[in-house]
């Protein structure tokens, strides 16, 4: 009975231990990479100064000039009617009406014209560096894209 009681358990143990330590334990193994951009500082884009621009609307030329409205002006005329007539206070101070049944609202005299054209220069060359810009940062992306590809194709051979 001895023997038996024995051999039983030799065999128990045997059986138990050798199926926990005979098959293969898969495993799987994960590699993760972190993939982090090189940033650059980016040099900011200069602020945009443009020329102020003074339009001016259709005048009617046929009738008599008026004063202009600015305090300056007025208080002169008040204190001497007879400034009027002036050639100098004329020049400064005394403008056309306003023709508002003109089909023109605003236009440019020669000189708001350069100036117009100068500010339309200034943009159109603001938006070439903001172009710029953007290129440049879409190919820096875009050389990302495909030095990352590179790292996870090698990472995947390994």
């Amino acid at each position: 009975m001895k023997l038996s009681k024995v051999l039983s358990i030799s065999i128990l143990t045997v059986l138990l231990t050798g199926c926990s330590g005979f098959w293969p334990k898969e495993t799987i193994v994960t590699y993760e990479k972190v993939v982090y951009p090189e940033l650059p500082p980016v040099p900011p884009v200069s602020p945009l100064e443009l020329i102020p621009c003074i339009p001016d609307r259709p005048r009617v030329w046929w009738e008599d000039p008026v004063v202009k409205n600015l305090t300056d002006c007025k208080k002169q005329v008040d204190e001497n009617p007879e400034i009027v007539k002036s050639e100098s206070f004329q020049r400064k101070c005394m403008e056309f009406r306003i023709d508002v049944d003109s089909n023109i609202i605003y236009g440019f005299d020669k000189e708001g014209q350069s100036c117009y054209a100068i500010n339309r220069e200034k943009i159109r060359y603001q938006l070439k560096k903001y172009q710029d810009r953007i290129d440049e940062i879409n190919d820096q992306r875009k050389r990302w894209i495909e030095r990352n590809a590179k790292n996870a194709d090698r990472d995947q051979t390994k």
